[in-house]
Protein backbone atom coordinates (compact mmCIF):
# COMPACT_ATOMS: atom_id res chain seq x y z
CA UNK A 1 0.00 0.00 0.00
CA UNK A 2 1.13 3.35 -0.69
CA UNK A 3 -0.42 6.77 1.13
CA UNK A 4 0.78 10.34 1.08
CA UNK A 5 2.90 12.26 3.81
CA UNK A 6 3.35 15.80 4.06
CA UNK A 7 6.24 16.47 6.41
CA UNK A 8 4.89 20.15 7.86
CA UNK A 9 7.26 19.69 11.24
CA UNK A 10 9.56 22.51 10.72
CA UNK A 11 10.49 25.82 12.90
CA UNK A 12 10.18 27.64 9.51
CA UNK A 13 12.44 30.02 11.98
CA UNK A 14 14.11 31.39 8.48
CA UNK A 15 10.82 32.06 6.81
CA UNK A 16 9.49 34.17 10.29
CA UNK A 17 6.09 32.30 10.33
CA UNK A 18 4.70 29.39 9.43
CA UNK A 19 5.32 28.10 6.50
CA UNK A 20 2.73 25.57 6.18
CA UNK A 21 0.51 28.39 6.48
CA UNK A 22 1.76 30.74 3.64
CA UNK A 23 0.45 31.44 0.31
CA UNK A 24 0.88 30.83 -3.18
CA UNK A 25 -1.53 31.39 -6.01
CA UNK A 26 -4.42 31.51 -3.03
CA UNK A 27 -3.73 28.37 -1.45
CA UNK A 28 -1.56 27.10 1.68
CA UNK A 29 1.57 25.62 1.04
CA UNK A 30 0.31 22.61 3.14
CA UNK A 31 -3.43 22.13 1.23
CA UNK A 32 -1.27 22.67 -2.07
CA UNK A 33 0.36 19.48 -1.07
CA UNK A 34 -2.12 17.39 0.80
CA UNK A 35 -4.77 18.56 -2.12
CA UNK A 36 -1.77 17.01 -4.57
CA UNK A 37 -1.46 13.99 -3.29
CA UNK A 38 -5.62 13.21 -2.74
CA UNK A 39 -5.36 14.04 -6.94
CA UNK A 40 -3.22 10.95 -6.75
CA UNK A 41 -5.37 8.96 -4.64
CA UNK A 42 -3.21 8.98 -1.90
CA UNK A 43 -4.69 9.50 1.19
CA UNK A 44 -2.57 12.27 2.54
CA UNK A 45 -1.07 12.29 6.19
CA UNK A 46 0.35 15.31 7.80
CA UNK A 47 3.32 15.07 10.24
CA UNK A 48 4.07 17.72 12.18
CA UNK A 49 4.85 19.41 15.70
CA UNK A 50 2.94 19.80 18.61
CA UNK A 51 1.01 22.45 19.04
CA UNK A 52 0.31 22.87 15.26
CA UNK A 53 -3.35 23.02 14.24
CA UNK A 54 -3.77 21.90 10.62
CA UNK A 55 -7.44 20.13 10.85
CA UNK A 56 -8.23 22.41 8.16
CA UNK A 57 -6.73 19.85 5.49
CA UNK A 58 -9.13 17.02 5.93
CA UNK A 59 -6.68 14.40 6.75
CA UNK A 60 -4.78 12.45 9.15
CA UNK A 61 -2.27 14.77 11.04
CA UNK A 62 -0.12 13.35 13.44
CA UNK A 63 2.35 14.47 15.94
CA UNK A 64 6.14 13.49 15.46
CA UNK A 65 7.08 10.99 17.86
CA UNK A 66 11.28 11.97 17.57
CA UNK A 67 10.25 15.80 17.71
CA UNK A 68 13.02 18.48 16.67
CA UNK A 69 14.82 15.98 14.46
CA UNK A 70 14.13 16.55 10.68
CA UNK A 71 12.70 14.85 8.28
CA UNK A 72 14.00 11.40 9.70
CA UNK A 73 11.70 12.25 12.43
CA UNK A 74 8.26 12.62 10.56
CA UNK A 75 8.78 10.06 8.31
CA UNK A 76 10.01 7.76 11.33
CA UNK A 77 6.44 8.40 12.54
CA UNK A 78 4.62 7.65 9.90
CA UNK A 79 6.42 4.53 9.11
CA UNK A 80 5.48 3.51 12.83
CA UNK A 81 2.14 4.42 12.53
CA UNK A 82 1.00 3.05 9.40
CA UNK A 83 3.33 -0.04 8.88
CA UNK A 84 3.77 -1.94 5.93
CA UNK A 85 3.10 1.66 4.24
CA UNK A 86 5.32 3.57 1.78
CA UNK A 87 5.06 6.87 1.23
CA UNK A 88 5.08 9.43 -1.24
CA UNK A 89 6.66 12.06 0.70
CA UNK A 90 6.89 16.15 0.27
CA UNK A 91 7.54 18.42 2.59
CA UNK A 92 4.99 21.38 2.56
CA UNK A 93 8.02 24.02 1.27
CA UNK A 94 7.32 22.80 -1.97
CA UNK A 95 4.97 24.63 -3.96
CA UNK A 96 6.19 24.47 -7.10
CA UNK A 97 6.29 20.56 -7.40
CA UNK A 98 4.27 19.08 -10.31
CA UNK A 99 1.62 16.18 -10.44
CA UNK A 100 3.80 15.16 -13.06
CA UNK A 101 6.89 15.25 -11.05
CA UNK A 102 4.85 13.24 -8.50
CA UNK A 103 3.42 10.83 -10.44
CA UNK A 104 6.62 10.21 -12.18
CA UNK A 105 8.29 8.69 -8.39
CA UNK A 106 4.79 6.29 -8.09
CA UNK A 107 5.41 4.92 -11.93
CA UNK A 108 8.98 4.19 -10.90
CA UNK A 109 8.60 3.33 -7.37
CA UNK A 110 8.51 -0.74 -7.41
CA UNK A 111 9.12 -2.19 -4.06
CA UNK A 112 12.56 -0.25 -3.21
CA UNK A 113 13.33 1.36 0.37
CA UNK A 114 13.61 4.64 -1.72
CA UNK A 115 12.81 6.26 -4.63
CA UNK A 116 13.85 9.33 -5.77
CA UNK A 117 15.05 11.94 -8.25
CA UNK A 118 18.32 13.41 -9.23
CA UNK A 119 18.27 16.60 -11.06
CA UNK A 120 21.31 18.14 -12.71
CA UNK A 121 23.07 14.72 -11.05
CA UNK A 122 22.18 16.83 -7.65
CA UNK A 123 20.12 13.96 -5.76
CA UNK A 124 16.85 14.94 -4.27
CA UNK A 125 15.66 13.71 -0.91
CA UNK A 126 12.19 15.39 -1.53
CA UNK A 127 9.65 14.25 -3.54
CA UNK A 128 10.55 10.77 -2.77
CA UNK A 129 8.81 7.09 -2.18
CA UNK A 130 9.95 5.96 1.14
CA UNK A 131 9.02 2.02 1.89
CA UNK A 132 8.61 0.15 4.96
CA UNK A 133 12.16 -1.31 4.26
CA UNK A 134 13.49 2.28 5.37
CA UNK A 135 12.09 2.36 9.06
CA UNK A 136 14.89 0.06 10.00
CA UNK A 137 17.31 2.74 8.40
CA UNK A 138 15.77 5.54 10.23
CA UNK A 139 14.99 4.50 13.36
CA UNK A 140 18.99 3.57 13.08
CA UNK A 141 20.06 7.30 11.89
CA UNK A 142 17.72 8.53 14.49
CA UNK A 143 19.84 6.14 17.34
CA UNK A 144 22.97 7.27 16.11
CA UNK A 145 21.67 11.28 16.40
CA UNK A 146 22.62 11.46 12.69
CA UNK A 147 20.27 13.57 10.98
CA UNK A 148 21.05 13.87 7.35
CA UNK A 149 19.03 12.91 4.84
CA UNK A 150 22.20 12.09 2.75
CA UNK A 151 23.44 9.68 5.10
CA UNK A 152 20.27 7.79 4.71
CA UNK A 153 20.23 7.51 1.09
CA UNK A 154 23.98 6.70 1.52
CA UNK A 155 23.08 4.06 4.06
CA UNK A 156 20.42 2.24 1.48
CA UNK A 157 21.22 -0.72 -0.50
CA UNK A 158 17.76 -0.46 -2.20
CA UNK A 159 17.01 2.54 -3.99
CA UNK A 160 16.28 3.99 -7.38
CA UNK A 161 17.37 7.23 -8.28
CA UNK A 162 15.42 8.39 -11.22
CA UNK A 163 16.92 11.46 -13.85
CA UNK A 164 14.11 14.04 -13.64
CA UNK A 165 13.89 15.63 -17.14
CA UNK A 166 11.30 18.61 -16.34
CA UNK A 167 12.27 21.77 -15.24
CA UNK A 168 14.54 21.93 -11.89
CA UNK A 169 12.91 24.42 -10.27
CA UNK A 170 10.24 22.06 -9.18
CA UNK A 171 12.23 20.86 -6.55
CA UNK A 172 13.15 24.48 -4.95
CA UNK A 173 11.97 24.55 -1.35
CA UNK A 174 10.71 28.06 0.12
CA UNK A 175 13.23 28.96 3.33
CA UNK A 176 12.61 32.72 3.07
CA UNK A 177 9.93 34.50 1.80
CA UNK A 178 11.92 36.02 -0.85
CA UNK A 179 12.06 32.68 -2.52
CA UNK A 180 8.33 33.09 -2.81
CA UNK A 181 8.44 36.54 -4.27
CA UNK A 182 10.99 35.55 -6.52
CA UNK A 183 9.15 33.23 -8.29
CA UNK A 184 6.12 35.32 -8.85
Amino acid sequence: MIRGLVLAGGKSSRFGEDKALAHYEGISFLERAVNSLKLLGLHPVVVTRRGADYSFVRCPVIYDKFPEQGPLGGIYTALTVFRETAFLTLTCDMPFVTLAALSGLLEEKESREITIYSVNDKIEKFPGVYGPSALRLVRRQLLRNELSMRALLDASSEKKIIAWPGDPSEFSNVNRKEDLVLRR
